[in-house]
């Protein structure tokens, strides 16, 4: 968010799904994934991780939505 945002008081609007983008990418780095999980510990395994994760989300909040 730039300076003058802050001083005209323009909200960020996806700050609001900032703290959901955390959790998924902190369970994403969770280590037992790489150890017990057989997942390699790289940048395209982070990112598979990371993409599997973000899909189960989507998939459970339209769910939510649906009902």
């Amino acid at each position: 968010m730039s300076l003058m945002s802050r001083f005209f008081g323009k909200e960020n609007p996806n700050i609001v799904m900032q703290p959901l983008y955390r959790a998924i990418i902190a369970a994403g780095r969770h280590p037992d994934w790489y150890h017990k999980g057989a997942v390699p510990d790289t940048i395209d395994g982070r990112f598979d991780m990371i993409a599997a994760l973000l899909t189960m989300v989507l998939n459970r909040l339209e769910q939510e939505q649906d009902s």
